[in-house]
């Protein structure tokens, strides 16, 4: 978490530079395929534009995990809000997915957190 926090705030800092463009671009382009990928499970996402629930609920994720991770790696005064452990806010963030999609969630289905096709 403290590389990544170095990371953002160094990329930040170059904000009028080749650099930073490039940095965008880059990370535009690693998101725009990552939502492709879930767009392969496009049929049971029951949102009306499935293209931008996708990018919303993962943008929702990740700025979920970067808040919780480098901004603010101290989360006492959070104890009871955020999940206590790894595993738990795992679950909670694919809930969370998988909701907004519109995505049905049956018990029982394994470690993907959706049912087998």
């Amino acid at each position: 978490a403290g590389f990544l926090g170095a990371a953002r705030r160094f990329a930040e800092s170059q904000r009028n530079t080749a650099f930073y463009r490039n940095a965008g671009k880059l990370e535009r382009r690693a998101f725009n395929r990552l939502v492709d990928l879930f767009l392969v499970y496009r049929r049971d996402v029951r949102h009306p534009d499935p293209r931008a629930a996708i990018s919303f609920a993962l943008l929702t994720v990740m700025c979920t995990i970067r808040e919780l991770l480098v901004v603010a790696p101290d989360l006492r005064n959070w104890r009871g809000v955020v999940p206590a452990d790894d595993d738990q806010l795992k679950r909670e963030l694919t809930r969370t997915f998988l909701s907004y999609l519109g995505v049905e969630q049956k018990r029982g289905a394994g470690r993907r957190g959706i049912a087998p096709r």
